[in-house]
């Protein structure tokens, strides 16, 4: 059971790390955009 939880724990980790990278690639391509 514990290897099941934890397998679930990995891949919602693992999403929210690559929408996080998304938002800071966008934020970034937004600033160089409004100088």
């Amino acid at each position: 059971m514990i290897k099941a939880v934890f397998a679930r724990a990995q891949i919602i980790t693992h999403k929210f790390h690559i929408v996080q990278h998304q938002t800071r690639v966008l934020n970034k391509i937004r600033i160089r955009r409004c100088k």
